[in-house]
């Protein structure tokens, strides 16, 4: 049986990292969660996830710069990462997608899907 695929959720609100990772749980997913960019930063090398999704303003480290350092990275460069922020700024050229908040669930779920493929959900 093929293992289910690995999300990293960056956010500092408890509240919105726990609303996507009960939707990324219901998708098939096994989710890993940072509360800053720092904490997952390290989580993205040790783990290696299949897709990441990032805030942008956070403490310690803010999104921007953890997304440059994972596409600087050798063995994170490649992992599609989703900014999802009331403070994204359009488009940028380092990540695979921008969502501004607010979005739906379903906007985000589909993003996934479209970067990594459906989870593990039969």
């Amino acid at each position: 049986m093929p293992s289910r695929p690995l999300a990293l959720v960056i956010d500092d609100t408890d509240m919105v990292r726990q609303l996507y990772v009960s939707a990324l749980l219901l998708e098939g997913f096994t989710v890993e969660e940072a509360h800053d960019g720092q904490q997952g930063l390290e989580k993205a090398v040790a783990l290696r996830p299949d897709i990441i999704i990032t805030d942008v303003a956070m403490p310690v480290m803010d999104g921007r710069e953890t997304v440059r350092r994972l596409r600087q990275d050798d063995r994170t460069r490649h992992i599609p990462i989703i900014v999802c922020s009331a403070h994204a700024g359009g488009e940028n050229p380092l990540v695979d997608a921008v969502l501004d908040k607010p979005f739906s669930l379903h906007h985000l779920l589909s993003e996934v899907r479209r970067l990594v493929g459906g989870g593990g959900a039969a």
